[in-house]
Parts: C-alpha cells; structure tokens; sequence
C-alpha cells in the first residue's frame, strides 16, 4: 500500500514537472515571436447644416469734401440697417466694424483725381445671426440695396455670407466609435484573408476633425456653403494578429514564419539541455530506462 502511494506521488511530480517544463517552454517560444500587427485606417462622415452665419457688407461713399462723403456714407448706413430690419434681424445682430477714409489728392496720382470723387469713405458693416436661412434669403435680395443707392466695394474675396458649424463637439464621440468599428472591420477582414484574428489595439492616433464643403467646387471656399460635411479619420490603428486555430481558416497564412532556434537565441543544445534536466528530475523518482541513460551521462547537462 505504501508503495503505491510512493508511485502515485511520483506520477504527480513527474507530471507537474513536464507541465512546468511545456509551459516554460511555450511561454520561451511566444517571448522569441515578433509582435504582428496589421495598421488600417477608420473612416466616419456626417452630413450637416451650418448653424452660424457671417455676412460681411462693405460699401463706399464719395464727395468733394470730407463732409459730404460722411454724408452720402450716412445715407447708405441707414439704407442697410432698413433692409435689414425689413429682412427680420435685430440691431444687436448688426455691427459696423470698419470705416476708412482716403484722400486721394494725398496719393501718388493726384493730378488724375477729380475734384466730386476727392474723399473715398468705406464702411465694413457686419451682420451675424444663427438663422443662416435668414441670412441666405437676404444676401439673394442685395439688389433691393443697389435701387436704394448703396455702392457696394468691389472686395469680392469677402463678399457674400460665411456659414460655420459651431456642434462638432456633439458629434466626436459618435464619430469616434463610428471610425473605430469600421477599423476594427477593415482588421477583421484582412486577418479572415490572412488566415489569423484579431487581437487587441496596440496604437491609435485620433486624426483630425475637418469640417468641408458639402460639394467640393473648385476655386470656392467651404465657409461659402451652408451645408457642410464633417469627416474623421483614425490613422495607424494598429492591432495585433493571433495565429488561428488549426483547421479554422485552412492552411494558407500570410504571416511571417517563426524565427529559427539561431535567429532567437535559443540552440537546439540548450533545449537539450533542458530535456536533460527534466529526464535528470524525474528519474530521482521514476526508474525509467529513459532517466536511468539520463543519470549515466551528466556531462550532457
């Protein structure tokens, strides 16, 4: 009875032992491997609508004397605020941000000048409203403007409204996890190809929010449309490929071969020699044939 004890105690040494030994060695081996990992790129876009709106009104007066041009400025100074008015927006919304006055007797033409046009007042008006509706209805009825004598500068970069959408932080999350599951899939679908899954993320760099024109017109600035298109990219979303389990995806693999025993540092007589010491162990307990040739020659260890 004792003996049997000895022996079953033994076997559960010997096989703790080679469980040690196996689990040692796996963890030796995927310590040795190279990281892989497939990069791909997370794409998320929403369609909106501008909800702030700019629109810059420049206009001029001239006159022979400083007065009468402030005069005539005056004039189209009320002109513009009663179109407004008429068009729904408050005073508040109103601001003049500008006036500049040239003498052109001053300039390097001066001879050139005649003498009704000598003074040149230029008033940079500006309205700004969240009703972009409003402001786009009323920038189309300008003509009501020039029948009431405004001349307007011939500024034409500035001229026209300016629409911005001002929610990007409502959207970031969303959006966010949007381009994060479409990575995710792109990974998904390299690896089902490669024959591997999907582990976890290893670096992910945000991108950056752009905020275009719904409609890319060439030689037109995206501020110029109302509807806007808001796009985030994830770059360089870097996930790790494991290997699949046998027979789940076939044979074929497109990752890298595992390194050579030479190439990772680890000899086939150092593995040998860890062979030799497991069978050196287990033979102080089990009178293996195995063991028993292990013990004879510990110049092998």
């Amino acid at each position: 009875m004792q003996s049997i004890s000895r022996i079953l105690a033994a076997l559960l040494v010997a096989v703790g032992l080679a469980l040690a030994g196996w689990l040692g060695g796996q963890a030796l081996i995927e310590s040795r491997q190279p990281i892989r990992t497939v990069t791909v790129k997370g794409l998320s876009e929403r369609n909106v609508t501008a909800d702030l709106a700019y629109w810059p009104i420049k206009f001029v007066a001239t006159g022979p004397t400083l007065e009468d041009a402030r005069a005539r400025l005056e004039t189209s100074d009320a002109a513009v605020r009663d179109f407004l008015t008429g068009a729904g927006f408050a005073q508040d919304a109103m601001q003049v941000q500008n006036i500049l006055v040239e003498d052109r007797l001053a300039g390097y033409n001066a001879g050139n000048t005649p003498d009704m046009a000598r003074f040149v007042l230029t008033e940079e008006f500006m309205v700004t409203s969240g009703d972009v509706e409003a402001i786009a209805s009323a920038s189309r009825n300008i003509g009501d403007l020039l029948r009431a004598g405004v001349v307007f500068s011939s500024d034409s970069y500035n001229a026209g409204p300016s629409y911005v959408f001002t929610a990007l932080n409502d959207l970031k999350t969303d959006m966010l996890a949007e381009a994060t599951q479409r990575a995710r899939e792109a990974a998904q679908q390299f690896a089902q190809e490669a024959g591997a899954e999907v582990g976890t993320i290893q670096t992910a760099n945000q991108g950056v929010f752009e905020i275009l024109a719904a409609v890319d017109i060439p030689d037109q600035r995206s501020e110029k449309q109302m509807d806007k298109k808001v796009r985030v990219v994830l770059n360089k979303v870097g996930r790790r490929l494991r290997a699949a389990p046998r027979g789940r995806h076939g044979a074929f693999s497109t990752l890298p071969e595992p390194l050579p025993p030479q190439a990772d540092g680890v000899s086939p007589q150092d593995l040998m020699r860890v062979y030799g010491a497991l069978m050196w162990n287990v033979g102080g307990v089990i009178p293996s044939a195995e063991a028993r040739e292990a013990r004879k020659h510990p110049r092998l260890l």
